[in-house]
C-alpha cells in the first residue's frame, strides 16, 4: 500500500471514531423531545442513527448526524373510507374540500388496502 492510501484509511477511521464518540454523548431522550416538539409529534416511537459526516454550520466545524424517525400518526376514517377531520384540525387548518389531494390519497390507500385484503 502507498502512504496516500494508508493516510486516507487512517483519516477515515479517525473521522468515524470522532462521529461515534460524539454520537455516544448525545442525550437521546432530550433529542427525541426536541424533534417531537419541533415537528408537532406527540411522541417518537423509534429513532435510529444511520449516517454521520463532518460539515460546517455557522462557520464552525460540526458533525451532521442523520436519524430515521418513526412516529405513529392516527388518521380517522368513516365506514366509507373518508377521512374524518377533528374539530381541532378544522379550527387550526382549513380542511380540504372533497376534491382535495388528501381525499385522493386516502382513496388510493383505501383501494390498495382493498386489493391487499382480496389477496389474502
Amino acid at each position: 500500500m502507498s502512504n496516500g492510501i494508508i493516510m486516507t484509511d487512517a483519516m477515515e477511521t479517525a473521522i468515524r471514531e470522532m462521529i461515534e464518540k460524539a454520537r455516544n454523548n448525545v442525550d437521546m431522550d432530550r433529542l427525541r423531545d426536541m424533534i417531537a416538539e419541533l415537528y408537532g409529534f406527540e411522541a417518537i416511537d423509534n429513532m435510529d442513527f444511520f449516517a454521520g459526516e463532518f460539515t460546517v454550520e455557522n462557520n464552525q466545524p460540526a458533525i451532521r448526524m442523520d436519524y430515521k424517525v418513526t412516529v405513529t400518526v392516527p388518521v380517522h376514517f368513516d365506514l366509507k373510507g373518508n377521512v374524518i377531520f377533528s374539530e381541532e384540525y378544522e379550527e387550526e387548518y382549513e380542511a380540504p374540500d372533497s376534491t382535495g389531494a388528501m381525499e385522493e390519497m386516502v382513496e388510493d390507500a383505501g383501494m390498495q388496502a382493498g386489493e391487499q385484503t382480496q389477496n389474502f
